[in-house]
């Protein structure tokens, strides 16, 4: 569906070993098959990994299995997100849904993943944004002093992941990965 699997189709096109990365067993099986049916894609190239990005938890988790099973990951591609709820939500680790799924998630994913990233000949980190960005109020992140809004949660995360990718822009530069 949309961009990730998109993502995932041209880069097994390419000769990858493509692990989606997903919450949704049904959806993410069905991707796999999806991008398995595509001439040219090696069938054994792509696999579906389980993690929930909201919960720190499952990331620790998936960071784990995929040590067990790979030794370096050329490409990172955070692309998963969703859209304010109407309601506020709060994910397992109690941050606002919104911000734990689109930044907290991807960041401590990112981070986990840098080890195996650093292994490659030229590892990338490729964090999806969106054109709705807005102010970031970092006092409060998790709408507890405001008023919950759904579409200022939605840009406030996506301006917060294009602040993170350059702050790890300049992480990997200054510590000689990127």
């Amino acid at each position: 569906r949309g961009v990730g699997l998109e993502t995932a189709r041209g880069l097994a096109l390419k000769g990858n070993t493509v692990v989606l990365a997903c919450r949704d067993e049904k959806l993410a099986k069905e991707a796999v098959e999806d991008i398995k049916s595509t001439r040219k894609v090696d069938p054994e190239s792509v696999s579906y990994m389980p993690i929930d990005i909201s919960s720190q938890a499952s990331i620790r988790k998936f960071a784990t299995a995929f040590s067990r099973k790979y030794r370096h990951l050329d490409v990172l591609v955070n692309n998963a997100a969703i859209a304010g709820p109407s309601k506020q939500q709060k994910s397992v680790d109690n941050l606002d849904i919104v911000f734990g799924t689109n930044v907290m998630g991807p960041f401590a994913l990112t981070n986990q993943m840098l080890p195996f990233l650093n292994k490659s000949k030229a590892g990338r980190v490729v964090n999806v944004a969106a054109n709705y960005v807005g102010a970031v109020d970092v006092e409060d992140l998790n709408f507890e002093k405001r008023l919950y809004n759904p579409l200022s949660a939605y840009k406030q995360s996506k301006q917060a992941v294009r602040m993170m990718s350059e702050v790890l822009h300049e992480y990997c530069k200054e510590n000689g990965s990127g």
